[in-house]
């Protein structure tokens, strides 16, 4: 059986896989999901991704989903040239900062940025605030700096002196706030000649052909009221506009459903607010239950949480502290008993006020 990629080219993350398979010459079957027509959410798509998103792949039995790992995937199965994700120890790990880092820097400003500027006001039918707008604009911005400044320098690509798969995600990333009339290069001449770099990397007839579809997304005809009622809840957070230091809360557990206290969300949003001292309606928590999870090399009932910020959450030894406080928090709502001593991750390099944060919390595994 091929293999099958599900996209949906409207999509950064599916561009960017689109473009590999094709410039490496990986075999494969093209299977549509239209977002803009709520597929994703559909019980077909839904058994090959229940997570609801694209791209996903399938692979015989194997399914797949996340941009980052079918990319990963495909230049390990495939055995693709070495520079796509390459084997010295240090290219690789400078391929692996820049993934690491775009999901809720780049990603999110772009997305917002073209969403805000085009697609609520032609799509759905939507006014955004002006002054929502330009914040998002000026995070936008912030990003295109510390994108130029951290990760380009003066190298040919993100990663060095030839095109990786980071190339392709920031590239593919930066092209939905283009298509909604933004000049993303028009000021920046390193980053518009290292753009015309990845085009010919790829092939400028390959790009265009991957982008042709959002290019004309302003042609788009307004979506119906039930797609618009299908589609608000996952689009609705792109509305809002969220400073560098807001943080982004991500628990994961192979508890199932059921096992996960009703309300969780909440309450773990209100408990964020108060430890890291941040307004409770800009906090954004997803619980995510019933995950394939392996921690420390075992599928026991665990829970992993994850806390980011494009920007700084606290110093060092103010994170040890809000470490141990979410751990007495997930103790008392789940019943969790700890493997290890919390911890917290430094900041990552960028500058001053610019760069990213975690706040990794180690496996917990529930008392019982």
């Amino acid at each position: 059986m091929p293999l099958e990629l599900f996209l949906d080219l409207y999509s950064p993350p599916c561009r960017a896989i689109y473009i590999f398979a094709r410039k490496n010459g990986i075999p494969f079957e093209f299977r549509p999901v239209e977002l803009g027509r709520a597929e994703h959410l559909k019980p077909e798509f839904l058994k090959v991704n229940p997570l609801g998103k694209v791209p996903a792949l399938r692979d015989g039995d194997f399914l797949l989903a996340e941009s980052v790992a079918i990319l990963l995937y495909l230049s390990r199965k495939y055995e693709v040239p070495d520079h796509w994700y390459p084997q010295d120890l240090q290219a690789r790990a400078r391929v692996d900062e820049y993934l690491a880092w775009q999901h809720t820097a780049l990603r999110s400003s772009c997305t917002r940025a073209m969403w805000q500027k085009m697609m609520f006001p032609v799509f759905l039918g939507e006014q955004v605030p002006p002054e929502t707008l330009a914040s998002t604009l000026t995070e936008l911005d912030r990003c295109l700096e510390l994108l130029e400044d951290k990760f380009l320098k003066d190298k040919d690509f993100l990663a060095g002196p030839h095109i990786s798969v980071a190339d392709l995600m920031a590239i593919t990333e930066l092209m939905h706030p283009v298509s909604a009339g933004c000049q993303v290069f028009n000021s920046r001449p390193k980053l518009a000649a290292w753009r015309q770099r990845v085009e010919a990397a790829v092939g400028k007839e390959l790009f265009q052909e991957a982008h042709a579809v959002v290019m004309k997304a302003k042609d788009l005809p307004p979506a119906d009221s039930a797609i618009k009622e299908k589609l608000k809840p996952s689009v609705q957070v792109l509305l809002h506009s969220f400073p560098p230091d807001m943080p982004f809360v991500e628990l994961d557990t192979n508890l199932p459903a059921g096992r996960v206290p009703a309300g969780l969300e909440k309450r773990l949003c209100a408990a964020t607010a108060t430890i890291l001292s941040k307004p409770e309606d800009r906090v954004n928590v997803t619980v995510r239950p019933g995950l394939a999870m392996a921690v420390n090399g075992s599928t026991d009932p665990c829970a992993q949480l994850i806390i980011s910020s494009i920007g700084v959450v606290g110093t060092a030894e103010e994170n040890r502290g809000h470490s141990a406080r979410f751990f007495e928090f997930l103790t008392k709502e789940m019943g969790l008993g700890q493997d290890r001593p919390p911890r917290s991750q430094g900041r990552l390099p960028g500058g001053s006020g610019s760069g990213g944060k975690n706040i990794g919390l180690d496996a917990w595994r529930p008392g019982f």
